[in-house]
């Protein structure tokens, strides 16, 4: 198990390197610079916080970074206080529609971020 104790700051939207694999992130620890409030996030909700750190103003969908449940785990960043942004996006196609963009727009403190072997 890698763990990267340096603290990072991240202002939204820009994005950072977290210091490790995101795709094996085990849990991230921040602090929210609006509010000073310190969370500790786990599992795949972090690995969608850290989706959302890196992609920064962008944001991500799920065709560009695909994940079974992402609108849950946005659901749990909200539920710990996070406001993530969902925009919706037309897209054209036989199935055309609309389909969500996520975004985080708050700034943070990357504390630590603990990370699969």
């Amino acid at each position: 198990m890698e763990t990267n104790t340096q603290p990072t700051e991240y202002i939204a939207p820009l994005p950072v390197a977290i210091g490790g694999n995101i795709e094996k992130i085990k849990s991230l620890s921040v602090r929210r610079l609006d509010t000073g409030e310190e969370l500790a996030i786990n599992g795949r909700a972090a690995w969608c916080l850290a989706q959302l750190v890196t992609t920064g103003q962008k944001g991500f969908t799920t065709l560009e970074r695909p994940a079974p449940r992402i609108s849950h785990y946005v659901f749990l960043l909200r539920k710990c206080g996070l406001p993530v942004q969902t925009i919706e996006e037309p897209h054209g196609g036989t199935y055309r529609g609309t389909h969500a963009r996520y975004r985080l727009d708050v700034p943070l403190v990357i504390l630590d971020a603990e990370f699969a072997s």
